[in-house]
C-alpha cells in the first residue's frame, strides 16, 4: 500500500486520521467504527440482505475486519447469498500427493468449522445461504516451478449450516448438500478424501 499526502501536510496527523492503533475490540466500540466501517456494510447488505439484523451484520463484518474474507451480496439461480471471498492461504499442494478430489476435500475440511460459525445468521429472512470462494494452488513439485490454481465456489444453504452446527447432520451429510463448483463445474467432495 502506498499513501499519499499533499506537500507540506503533517504527516503524523494525515497517518492517525487512517489508521487505529489498539485492540479491535476498541476500534469497533469506537463512534468511526459505528459510523464509517458499519456505514460501509450498508453498501454490501443491499436487496434481501438488508434483513439481517446489525447484530449479525456486525458479527459479519468483524470476519472482515480481521482479514478472514471479503463480504459480497451474491445471487445464484435467484436466490441471495452472502458471499464469503477468503484470502490467498499460501498453501500449494503436490499434484504428486493430492490429486484434485483430494485437494478440493481437504479445503473444504478446513472450511468447515468457519462454515459452522455462520449459524449466527441462520434465522435471517429472504437470505438462502452462504458462497465461499478460494482459491486452490497447485503445481507437480517435480516438474513444474510456476503454481496453477483452481477457483472452488462452495454454496451452503443456512438451513443446513443450522442442522449442521446443532450437530444433527455429519459433515459429510452437510457437504453432501452443498453445491460445490469447481472452475465452473459442479463436483462432489468426499471429506474421507482429503489430507
Amino acid at each position: 500500500m502506498k499513501l499519499r499526502f499533499q506537500p507540506g501536510s503533517d504527516l503524523s496527523a494525515g497517518f492517525n486520521a487512517l489508521t487505529f492503533k489498539g485492540k479491535w475490540d476498541t476500534f469497533e466500540a469506537s463512534d468511526y467504527y459505528k459510523t464509517v466501517v458499519f456505514g460501509v456494510g450498508k453498501t454490501i447488505f443491499t436487496g434481501q440482505l438488508s434483513n439481517i439484523p446489525d447484530s449479525s451484520k456486525l458479527a459479519l463484518l468483524r470476519i472482515a475486519g480481521k482479514g478472514l474474507a471479503t463480504l459480497s451480496s451474491e445471487t445464484y439461480k435467484d436466490k441471495a447469498y452472502i458471499g464469503f471471498s477468503l484470502p490467498l492461504s499460501g498453501t500449494v499442494y503436490n499434484t504428486i500427493k493430492l490429486n484434485e478430489s483430494a485437494r478440493v476435500a481437504t479445503v473444504v475440511n478446513s472450511r468447515l468449522t468457519l462454515l459452522k460459525s455462520l449459524a449466527v445468521i441462520a434465522g435471517d429472512a429472504g437470505l438462502e445461504g452462504v458462497k465461499i470462494t478460494e482459491k486452490i494452488f497447485y503445481r507437480n513439485f517435480v516438474s513444474e516451478t510456476v503454481a496453477k490454481a483452481d477457483t472452488l465456489e462452495l454454496f451452503a444453504p443456512l438451513k443446513l449450516i443450522k442442522q449442521f452446527a446443532d450437530a444433527d447432520i455429519t459433515n459429510q451429510q452437510f457437504i453432501d448438500q452443498c453445491i460445490a463448483i469447481l472452475n465452473s463445474n459442479r463436483v462432489q467432495v468426499l471429506l474421507s478424501n482429503g489430507s
